[in-house]
């Protein structure tokens, strides 16, 4: 009986040691420098990279491969990328429609969201369809994974979209300042105006770089209070409640 091993091994004159079965550093051929090692990971590749692994998440969803969509997560926590909505929502509905996985872990995902701080829109959005799927179980009818599917690709643009509209949103705001105003702004400021802006806590648009700078309620914020002529003034109604008012208050 004859064997066939493949890859046949050229004779290397210059190798001594002989490469133990299953050693991780080994690469083809042996000669071969070794590959160099990943250092961090700018922004711009962060946000390729998970583009990339979320269309891989979806794909596997497709075709029902639950081994490589379970592999993709642990892709990501290996490249230390954070999960964001998009990968959330992902996560979430992959457990309504995996047969290998427990449907209860998509309410532990659920609460690892608002641990997370996300938008309550996208909260609610998933929150609501996770308790249909439940609620029609328990009648014991169950959506199909076709359809169910239609309802993931919805979320999953939505979670998009919304991340879209935040980018768009926070560059308005940063070209509407004054350009003192936007260079005085660090990335910490940044990330407090994205951390209001998903608690829908940010001041009112009118505020300027105070909607950076502090990242609070309304009621919260330490506005500078105008003087002299700038000063703010309101004007004394002139309807016919208005003067009987006054009217009112002359007699008293």
């Amino acid at each position: 009986r004859k064997v066939t091993v493949w890859p046949q091994w050229p004779y290397d004159e210059n190798g001594r040691k002989a490469k133990p079965v299953g050693d991780p550093k080994f690469r083809w051929p042996p000669s071969a420098a070794p590959e160099p090692e990943q250092g961090a990971m700018t922004p711009e590749e962060v946000k390729a990279m998970k583009k990339k692994v979320h269309r891989k998440i979806w794909e596997d969803m497709a075709w029902c491969d639950w081994g490589s969509w379970e592999r993709r997560f642990w892709e990501l926590k290996e490249r230390a990328i954070p999960y964001d909505e998009t990968t959330y929502t992902l996560l979430l509905h992959g457990y309504l429609l995996s047969h290998r996985h427990q449907s209860e872990n998509a309410y532990l995902v659920l609460e690892e969201m608002q641990k997370a701080e996300t938008h309550p829109a996208l909260l609610r959005l998933n929150e609501r369809l996770l308790n249909s799927a439940f609620e029609l179980q328990e009648l014991g009818t169950r959506p199909e994974a076709s359809l169910w599917r239609n309802v993931t690709r919805l979320c999953f643009h939505c979670s998009e979209r919304f991340k879209k509209k935040r980018t768009k949103r926070l560059r308005k705001e940063l070209e509407a300042l004054e350009p003192d105003d936007a260079l005085s702004l660090g990335a910490e400021d940044v990330r407090l105006w994205l951390r209001g802006h998903d608690q829908m806590s940010l001041p009112p648009p009118d505020t300027g770089r105070f909607r950076f700078l502090e990242g609070l309620a309304p009621h919260q914020l330490r506005l500078p209070k105008p003087s002299g002529s700038g000063a703010l003034r309101i004007a004394a109604g002139t309807g016919r409640r208005s003067r009987q008012r006054r009217h009112h208050q002359t007699d008293t």
